[in-house]
């Protein structure tokens, strides 16, 4: 059901009041003049009961004032889909499906049984919840790139909607920027392995788990490249300590083999090494380099580390 057709729906099944119905065991209430049971240990309260029968009342508000509130299709139906979400978090009460009639009755049963869980809505705690966007969004980028990664996309994958993304990351540029911090880590874990070799072994070691790691996930390490914040954004402040500490992790591995240069001298060494192989290794994954030579990118990326060190 679409969310304007639901809206109305709600809308013309939403009750008017929710009072104790007095005279009754605690429990018991009433909802649009029809008694619904409640045992003590449903765990639903009278705020509950008053909570959800308010959300309802308020569509029907909406439905009488949408014109002087002036909203559009849209505001609506964010409106819409947000009022939802949270009556699909409430506990079903006694007997009864709902309080928005058999419209909405329809609606919770349908997405009880929907697609990818989207029954879940108050199942993870916010810290949790962020986890499980990024590692959707990071499975979507794997599979599809930069271009498949939507926010309606995760959202669907973790069963939620997907406005609730939206109170976890400030838009799908925030998240983007998440999921490539991660990569960053990841990339840091395999390098700081390598370098663990002997000193004479290191530069080998730290080409050959670059490429590993490249190849591996080449549209996870292309989405570092391809993103693009807004004109006038910038990147978070955590993000850029994250390149210099890759920067610093293979100048250190490779310092033994490059004493005789100075300090400045290194960094520069360091910077065109991986300005190389990531132009090395881009070209590889998206098949462009076999348009030059058919010559093993692994190779040219060792060459290119053993000239930079003067060996």
């Amino acid at each position: 059901m679409k969310p304007k057709a639901l809206f109305s729906a709600l809308s013309a099944n939403a009750p008017n009041h929710c009072t104790m119905k007095s005279g009754k065991k605690p429990g018991v209430f009433k909802r649009g003049g029809e008694p619904a049971g409640v045992a003590p240990g449903d765990g639903v309260s009278c705020g509950d009961v008053c909570a959800e029968a308010s959300m309802t009342s308020n569509l029907s508000l909406f439905a009488a004032t949408r014109k002087s509130l002036l909203l559009n299709d849209v505001q609506l139906n964010i409106i819409v889909l947000n009022a939802v979400q949270y009556m699909l978090s409430r506990p079903v009460i006694g007997n009864a499906v709902g309080v928005a009639g058999p419209a909405f009755a329809g609606m919770r049963s349908g997405l009880a049984e929907g697609r990818n869980g989207m029954a879940r809505r108050s199942d993870h705690a916010p810290d949790e919840l962020k986890r499980l966007a990024s590692d959707a969004g990071r499975a979507i980028a794997s599979e599809e790139g930069l271009r498949g990664l939507t926010v309606r996309r995760v959202a669907e994958r973790i069963g939620y909607a997907p406005g609730t993304l939206y109170n976890l990351f400030a838009n799908l540029d925030d998240l983007i920027v998440q999921i490539n911090g991660s990569t960053l880590d990841a990339l840091g874990v395999v390098l700081a392995e390598a370098a663990k070799a002997d000193p004479e072994d290191r530069p080998r070691k730290l080409v050959e788990a670059y490429f590993d790691f490249v190849e591996s996930r080449p549209r996870l390490w292309s989405m570092l490249f391809e993103h693009r914040l807004p004109e006038g954004e910038d990147l978070p402040d955590w993000y850029r300590p994250k390149l210099a500490a890759l920067l610093a992790l293979v100048a250190e591995a490779l310092g033994p083999l490059m004493q005789d240069q100075t300090f400045e001298a290194r960094q520069a060494i360091i910077v065109t090494m991986w300005a190389g192989l990531h132009g090395i290794s881009t070209l590889a994954v998206s098949s462009k380099l076999t348009l030059v030579a058919e010559t093993d990118p692994r190779q040219l990326g060792h060459l290119l580390v053993q000239r930079m060190l003067g060996r």
